[in-house]
């Protein structure tokens, strides 16, 4: 991690319903972008994931941390100065959300920065439909 050049992977979650519902006690933020900026997004995303050679599928690696979540070769590296929080940050410039790579360094700074220079909200709690 100290080091550059570390090998990177994607740890994919499927999410089913509302995110808040899966997730209730962590910090979530609706992003809201363009059409372009979503076509931008994905296709940024689908190149950060590692294919075997000639193949178009993205390389598995094995289960993920829980449920059917899945880990993925990627492509780039990490290291203290580039984690998955830049990773997160780079998708959002590709789509078109203004934020700063330094205060992504820890969840809450990009959190802040979202909320400070894109005028995001924090998502309010789920609620159950009875």
């Amino acid at each position: 991690m100290f080091r550059p050049g570390n090998p990177s992977v994607l740890h994919v979650v499927g999410v089913k319903g509302d995110p808040r519902a899966m997730f209730p006690n962590s910090d979530l933020v609706r992003v809201g972008i363009s059409d372009a900026g979503f076509v931008r997004l994905v296709d940024t995303l689908d190149a950060t994931f590692g294919r075997g050679k000639g193949s178009v599928m993205p390389e598995q690696l094995g289960p993920g941390l829980y449920g059917t979540s899945l880990f993925f070769r990627a492509n780039g590296t990490f290291h203290l100065f580039h984690v998955c929080n830049h990773w997160i940050a780079d998708l959002l410039d590709a789509a078109g959300v203004p934020n700063a790579p330094v205060l992504a360094t820890l969840p809450s700074g990009l959190l802040l920065d979202l909320k400070w220079r894109s005028g995001l909200v924090r998502s309010s709690p789920f609620t159950p439909k009875p």
